[in-house]
């Protein structure tokens, strides 16, 4: 949106932005960065509406405050329609909250210097692994992330080999909190093998990720 050059070939459709029902409320108040991200959206995609905990009454009045003129649709068991998702007619900021084009200006005026609305403290991090690990190693790992980062982990996603199915890779997610139970796939969907997860938190160091997988797996390992 804000380089020169790609401005005179592409144009942005639309923004697409995701809300977890379930710890959306917990993220808005502890990250502003989300707000921003709803703010400016131009269809709100409402997660996990039918998990016993979603908030789904409080959280959609808290989206209406912060974006009241887009749809929001609602997600059950991962259903929705992809039409649904498109669509959405040229971005145009005029229409999104009043604070929008002020975060959008302030993202263009100094890109030199860290953004004021900007959680330095978060942070991606890629694990690749090319050994596959037990399937005892994968579930421990998940309940020490939920233990011991709780808030501070705000997504993780992974496919990981798993030692006992290799043919079958299990696909991983967890938020906060929240952790669902491995999906297995029937096959590979490419010739690349390898265990690949991706965490997002804040003050989680990636020493501490890769010696807590190699820890487990090498415990796990020795008790079989």
């Amino acid at each position: 949106m804000t380089d020169r050059a790609l401005t005179e070939v592409y144009a942005l459709d639309g923004v697409v932005t995701t809300v977890d029902a379930m710890t959306g409320i917990t993220t808005l108040e502890q990250q502003r960065e989300s707000a921003r991200q709803i703010a400016v959206a131009d269809r709100l995609v409402l997660t996990k509406t039918d998990l016993p905990n979603a908030q789904v009454g409080q959280i959609s009045e808290r989206l209406r405050q912060l974006n009241p003129v887009a749809p929001v649709l609602s997600v059950v068991r991962g259903s929705i329609s992809p039409a649904s998702l498109f669509d959405t007619g040229l971005y145009a900021i005029e229409r999104k909250h009043p604070n929008a084009c002020a975060w959008l200006a302030d993202d263009t005026s100094a890109p030199s210097q860290a953004h004021p609305y900007h959680d330095t403290q978060i942070k991606s991090i890629c694990i690749v692994r090319d050994e596959p690990v037990h399937a005892l190693t994968l579930a421990l790992m998940l309940s020490a992330l939920a233990e011991n980062c709780g808030a501070d982990l705000l997504r993780m996603k992974g496919i990981v080999q798993v030692r006992e199915q290799p043919e079958r890779p299990a696909v991983i997610h967890g938020v906060q909190h929240v952790y669902h139970a491995p999906v297995w796939l029937e096959r590979w969907p490419s010739a690349d093998r390898r265990t690949r997860m991706v965490f997002i938190g804040r003050n989680i160091p990636e020493s501490w990720l890769r010696a807590l997988l190699d820890l487990l797996e090498a415990e796990t390992a020795e008790e079989l």
